[in-house]
């Protein structure tokens, strides 16, 4: 059926459920995974031009998306 799965991801609560059922479909099916992660374009908007005002360690921390400990956790 099908060998390889391609998921879109973002930072919602939705994207964790996402990941827990598309690791479990993979296995059902033997089958690799590779997960995609979308992310808004700060720049392409009026929050990224502030952020580009700050200076160089708050622009840092304000523009850090979350990031999950999902690998590890499904053993992948």
């Amino acid at each position: 059926m099908y060998k390889h799965l391609l998921v879109a991801l973002d930072d919602t609560p939705l994207g964790m459920a996402t990941v827990t059922h598309s690791v479990s479909f993979a296995r059902a099916l033997g089958a690799r995974i590779t997960f995609f992660h979308a992310a808004p374009d700060l720049a392409a908007t009026g929050e990224g031009s502030m952020l580009h005002s700050l200076d160089r360690q708050a622009f840092t921390a304000e523009s850090d998306m979350p990031r999950h400990g999902v690998a590890s956790e499904f053993g992948i």
